[in-house]
């Protein structure tokens, strides 16, 4: 899972957790200007996806922002397996 952040002083976060099945807290990227950039976000979970293992990841769950469903493109276009979804609203 993913999810975008802006913190008290303004600056963007993106937001890893692994589903294990439990949630696991993964990592907490600072984004800086980059914040809106897709293929910014792409990388970065990709770098996670690579972290823990491609095979073991089958689903990506992150807001319906325009950022996150373009970088769902990139990370299908290197790992077809893993089905993207966006989270409820009631979640957000």
């Amino acid at each position: 899972m993913c999810d975008g952040w802006t913190n008290m002083n303004g600056e963007g976060l993106l937001n890893f957790i692994v589903a294990t099945p439990a949630p696991l807290f993964h990592s907490a990227v600072m984004t800086e200007k980059e914040r809106e950039d897709h293929c910014y976000i792409a990388g970065k979970m990709i770098e996670v996806i690579d972290d823990v293992g491609p095979d073991k990841c089958r689903l990506l769950n992150t807001d319906n922002a325009k950022a996150m469903r373009l970088a769902w493109e990139k990370v299908r276009q290197i790992y077809p397996h893993i089905a993207t979804i966006r989270m409820c609203s009631s979640w957000a």
